[in-house]
Parts: C-alpha cells; structure tokens; sequence
C-alpha cells in the first residue's frame, strides 16, 4: 500500500506515516535519489507535505532524523521526530495499545513507584491519549491505531493521589 504525496513541487511515494491534521511525526518516503533526497530536505526545512488529497502538514520538531537506504535507483527515507518516539521529554508515540510501552513511558517520567501489573489501569487512568493518523507498516508493525501519549498531570502528588486511592478502593493492588 502506497499513497501519494507531494514536497514543494515533487511528487513521490509514502508507504508509512504518522501525523494529525497539523504536524508530521514521521514518514516513510521513496522515490528516485535525486527526489528523494530534494523532497526529505525540503521536509528538514520545514515545507509543508500534502499526504493524497489532505491539506499540507509540517514536520512537528526542528529536530528530525533522517536514515536512508539505496536499492539502486530507488532510495528509500525515513524521516521522524526522535523525541517522539524514544526516552526523553514528556510525551510519546505509542504504537497500537502497547501498555508496556506506554507504561515504562510514564514510570520514566514521574517519581510516583508504580507496578508493572497496573499498566492496564495506567493506559486508562494515567495517560492522555490523542489519535493520530498512522498509515503502512514499519518494521511488520502496523500503524494503526497510533497515539500521542502524555501523562496526565506533570507533578507526582497527582499520581501519588490516583495511586493511593486506586489502592484504597481495590481498583489495584
């Protein structure tokens, strides 16, 4: 499965992206090298992709990181926002309802000690989720359904509070 984008004047090929209606967390493009390589710099300076027929979208982050494979004359790039996707920062993409993921996200970021057992009371107690729009396949994992996860509250008291009282009620244990 492949859709049609557009970069400035170039039209090539995406089979995965994930974004919302503003900004573009990551995409997998290919086209020939010379397009390729026009098309993932214009996206690094942050021209604006059209995905099919949606309107345009920007790269989400200044920081973007850019890995690229050569199958001859075809060149293949995948450009994403790391600080999406690994440790570090306040917010995650997590792939499908991966509660493991989700779960060493918030652990990672707050102080509050938490079990692994909780992870299905987290994903639905203790994260913010937004969907995004995920397409294709990155490494045999499908992008759909994709999120955009934060913790629910930036301070620990918050979650010392929740964990306490879910413990008290016998929601965990």
């Amino acid at each position: 499965m492949y859709e049609e984008i557009q970069v400035s004047f170039l039209r090539l090929f995406t089979d995965a992206y994930i974004c919302d209606d503003r900004y573009l967390y990551l995409i997998s493009l290919f086209a020939r090298p010379m397009v390729s390589k026009a098309a993932a710099a214009a996206i690094v300076q942050g021209r604006e992709v059209s995905i099919g027929a949606g309107m345009g979208i920007k790269r989400v982050s200044d920081e973007l990181k850019v890995l690229t494979h050569n199958f001859g004359d075809i060149t293949h790039k995948v450009i994403y926002a790391p600080h999406y996707f690994h440790k570090g920062g306040m917010v995650r993409i997590v792939v499908g309802e991966d509660l493991n993921t989700a779960f060493d996200f918030i652990d990672s970021v707050i102080s509050t000690p938490l079990k692994r057992e909780w992870k299905q009371w987290l994903w639905e107690n203790g994260v913010k989720k937004k969907k995004l729009t995920g397409f294709g396949e990155i490494d045999g994992v499908k992008l759909d359904p994709v999120y955009l996860v934060r913790p629910i509250d930036h301070r620990n008291e918050i979650y010392d509070d929740m964990v306490l009282n879910a413990i008290e009620s016998g929601e965990i244990n």
